[in-house]
């Protein structure tokens, strides 16, 4: 038999400190195999990279924000359908600005405009919630602004 769900089996949990952690971790980690395709002029493996793990995981912070400022009541939905109400319409110009991929030269923008959103939030919690960034942070940002020619 299925199990009965409601709107708070599908609440987002609080992040704790490795949670937060696990999740920049996997974010830079990810879009450093976007750089790796853009550097290999591999549209496809870019895009791939970025739709598949990077944009997902600023999902996840997202939601994170979400959930922490309604005290652990907020529900993402299926593919973070209900994050879009929780962004300002500065944020909501910011994520849409990330789904241009038709060309190596949109896909790296999309990327640096994920970077500097994700950078912005993942700030945010660490200043508002008392969580410790990964001190790798700068040194990536470093190599992609290098390897990007930024």
């Amino acid at each position: 038999m299925p199990r009965v769900t409601n709107a708070q089996s599908h609440f987002v949990p609080l992040p704790d400190q490795a949670e937060f952690q696990a999740h920049v971790q996997e974010f830079y980690w990810c879009a450093g195999n976007v750089v790796k395709g853009l550097a290999r002029q591999n549209l496809v493996y870019a895009n791939e990279q970025l739709n598949r793990f990077v944009r997902p995981e600023l999902f996840v912070l997202l939601a994170m924000r979400a959930t922490i400022q309604q005290a652990g009541q907020f529900d993402a939905g299926v593919t973070g359908k209900f994050i879009e109400t929780t962004l300002s319409e500065t944020e909501k110009a910011q994520l849409a600005a990330t789904y241009q991929q038709t060309s190596l030269a949109e896909t790296k923008m999309s990327l640096l405009n994920i970077l500097t959103f994700y950078r912005v939030v993942s700030e945010q919690l660490s200043r508002d919630q008392e969580m410790m960034r990964p001190i790798m942070i700068t040194k990536i940002y470093q190599q992609f602004n290098d390897w990007l020619s930024v």
